[in-house]
């Protein structure tokens, strides 16, 4: 949308652009198999031993802990908040499997630029203008597990704008000036700031968010 503010002497321009993408991606995430939430641990016996999966039962390990613990039931209570796999192309398939979903995605995505257009003088020789533009943008990757909000969020809220004069003191001489100022900001926002727990091998909830922002100067410029 653009005209003119005052007749032949000063206009103005914007323009709007909105994007909204929905989708959902295939996604895998490396869970506890149902013996192992059980407190049963199986290994794969070296093949110049014979070969073959060794399995130990909650009894054996109690019997293998010089504190005869066994199984801590603070641990296993942690393994059973994940769900059963259903997937067995990733893990060891013995104590680690996979479990897929289709996972969420959302992004949105908003930009705005405006520019102001004014002559100073009615011959034109002398004008000057302002160029703004911003994007506001909201990319939220798919969750940790389903029903859960997006494991990682990128926003992103850069700006900038521009100033510039010209003027023609003379048809052959033409003198320019341009100044400009830009601001990136962006973040990888995870789904909890809080400590969590982390078991080789297992998906993890999230990692610590990362903010980001730099400052652009870019002037003054003069051309004649």
């Amino acid at each position: 949308m653009g005209g003119p503010i005052k007749r032949d002497r000063a206009f103005f321009f914007l323009n709007y652009e909105g994007q909204r993408d929905r989708q959902e991606d295939s996604v895998v995430r490396t869970v506890p198999t149902a013996s192992l939430r059980q407190g049963i641990v199986r290994y794969p016996i070296d093949p110049s031993e014979g070969g073959g999966v060794q399995t130990l039962m909650p009894a054996d390990l109690t019997a293998m802990d010089p504190l005869h613990l066994g199984p801590s039931p603070a641990v296993l209570d942690f393994l059973k908040t994940y769900p059963l796999p259903n997937d067995n192309l990733v893990g060891d398939g013995l104590n680690i499997s996979g479990y897929r979903f289709p996972g969420r995605v959302q992004r949105r995505f908003d930009r705005y630029i405006a520019r102001l257009d004014l002559k100073l003088t009615a011959d034109g020789n002398h004008n000057i203008f302002w160029r703004g533009n911003m994007l506001n943008s909201d990319d939220r990757g798919v969750p940790y597990m389903p029903g859960q909000v997006s494991l990682q969020t990128n926003p992103d809220y850069s700006k900038g704008f521009a100033l510039g004069y010209s003027a023609i003191p003379r048809p052959t001489l033409v003198n320019s000036f341009r100044w400009g100022f830009s601001r990136q900001s962006h973040a990888i926002l995870r789904n909890s700031n809080e400590p969590w727990i982390a078991f080789r091998g297992l998906s993890e909830l999230g990692t610590a968010n990362q903010i980001y922002s730099s400052l652009y100067a870019a002037g003054p410029q003069f051309r004649g």
